[in-house]
């Protein structure tokens, strides 16, 4: 793979961070990778060649590229950084060609770091939430470490399937919850508009292997910047291979930014229950990605996200106080219908276990069969089970071709 042209634009309001991308080794169209702010921050955003080698490094190895070379200078702390990513990459997710060499035409030199400056990614999430509240009750105004800044990454995970009104229905939601957020924590919002189509992305490997590199790379973007924080999504004793990880998130880092992964020591319910100590923030807590939904509306109240939470603050006697959710009420037939991410095993089983502990048999059970759900799906992706082995079989010997057929008539049928 290489990226060349790193470059400054101007775009109407705002201002674009530009690569041009070519595939070397594998059948894919060439083109650019783009990443926009507002204009307003024109003097603190760059054209990173760091941030380009961030967010391209995993899919040149995904699709067996020999090399990722980027016309310029490179970190390299980011190169050295790399190559441990790519080998943890290889004992979860084992490739089918070694991983890139990363080359960089400018050399390789140590960034001057900028005077510390602390940033956290924002969502308006329970785990980025929680990782604000913490900060501001560890460190005071003026500490290194207190955030100054929030990052928000609008296009993450780029979703070819869904209308262009449903993505502006979720955008505009997620835009209010999180000018609330930044505004009710003191911090200035950076926001991050990610256009990275040609990277050929699918939902699946953005998730299990890719979006953390997403949330580095848009701290690199940012010169200001010394630290950024990554809100874990997982407690220590639940991490399993996944996008965001603490063995991979700081290893994106650099000579002059920092990659934090935060808050492995606290349970999900835990987190909720923290939440609470700050009811200005509930009107604007969104967990829900579907779209579109009443515009009104922050979260849909339905989908597994939303009946998740719910549970959450209804289990640290905080419901009614989530007023952002549309309904109160959730029965064991609302956790039936629900089809559950192989991610979600741990959140589901503590939440069974939780709802037993109390009595409530119904919804416990419900939960119980949810995780056990989960629980298969995950034996799926890891290719257990004669289900697994079956899988293992489509991908090694038929290319992936079965699930891929297997895909394409889900979407015929939806």
């Amino acid at each position: 793979m290489r990226i060349s042209e790193p470059r400054l634009e101007k775009a109407e309001s705002r201002i674009r961070a530009v690569a041009h991308v070519e595939w070397e080794d594998s059948d894919r169209p060439s083109g650019d990778v783009v990443f926009e702010t507002e204009a307003t921050l024109a003097g603190e955003f760059s054209a990173s060649p760091e941030a380009f080698a961030v967010v391209c490094a995993l899919q040149a190895r995904r699709d067996g590229e020999r090399r990722l070379r980027i016309e310029a200078p490179l970190c390299p702390e980011l190169r050295e950084g790399l190559s441990r990513i790519f080998l943890t990459l290889d004992s979860w997710f084992p490739p089918r060609a070694p991983a890139p060499r990363v080359e960089a035409s400018g050399g390789f030199r140590a960034l001057r770091p900028p005077p510390p400056r602390a940033a956290a990614l924002v969502s308006a999430g329970i785990d980025s939430l929680r990782l604000i509240l913490g900060n501001r009750s560890a460190f005071p105004p003026g500490h290194p470490h207190s955030f100054l800044d929030g990052l928000f990454l609008y296009g993450a995970v780029n979703r070819r399937d869904v209308p262009l009104s449903a993505i502006e229905n979720l955008v505009g939601r997620q835009r209010r919850c999180v000018d609330a957020a930044c505004r009710l924590a003191g911090i200035r919002l950076l926001p991050v508009y990610l256009d990275l189509r040609v990277l050929g992305d699918d939902r699946e490997f953005v998730l299990s292997q890719g979006h953390g590199a997403r949330l580095a790379a848009a701290g690199h973007l940012f010169q200001s910047l010394s630290r950024v924080s990554i809100a874990s999504s997982y407690f220590a004793g639940e991490l399993f291979p996944w996008g965001s990880h603490p063995l991979i998130d700081p290893f994106f880092g650099s000579s002059s930014l920092d990659i934090r992964h935060e808050g492995l020591h606290r349970r999900r319910r835990e987190s909720v229950r923290d939440l609470l100590e700050w009811p200005e923030i509930l009107p604007f807590v969104m967990v829900c990605g579907e779209a579109p939904i009443d515009p009104r509306q922050i979260n849909c109240g339905r989908c597994e996200k939303c009946a998740r939470t719910m549970l959450e603050f209804d289990l640290a006697g905080g419901l009614e106080a989530a007023v952002s959710f549309p309904r109160r009420d959730l029965a064991a037939a609302d956790l039936d219908a629900l089809s559950p991410s192989y991610s979600v095993l741990a959140y589901w089983q503590d939440i069974a276990e939780a709802l037993n502990a109390r009595g409530r048999n119904g919804l416990a059970a419900a939960a119980q069969r949810l995780a056990d759900r989960a629980r298969r799906h995950r034996d799926w992706i890891e290719e257990r089970g004669w289900k697994g082995k079956f899988r293992r079989f489509d991908r090694v010997s038929l290319g992936g071709r079965l699930a891929g057929a297997r895909n394409a008539v889900h979407r015929i049928r939806r």
